[in-house]
């Protein structure tokens, strides 16, 4: 899971996410990269601009109980 395309229909997705505030809550600790090579690891990734380049395809739902991968950005 390290490039990555949002999509705006939940049905086109591969995973459905949702940020969380705190670390502790989160399924996954996320690190957005500034270069494609670098996004080597589920922990790393680069935002792509079409979904034909991404790993994986994700939709940001509204409600936690919705996501399949809770997720916190790291700085």
């Amino acid at each position: 899971m390290a490039k990555i395309f949002v999509v705006d229909r939940e049905h086109d997705a591969d995973v459905k996410c949702f940020k969380v505030d705190r670390e502790y809550n989160a399924d996954l600790l996320v690190y957005v990269v500034d270069r494609e090579y670098n996004a080597k690891s589920d922990g790393l990734w680069f935002y792509v601009s079409k979904d034909r380049d991404a790993t994986t395809k994700i939709f940001w739902v509204d409600r936690e109980s919705h996501a399949d991968l809770k997720v916190f950005f790291c700085r």
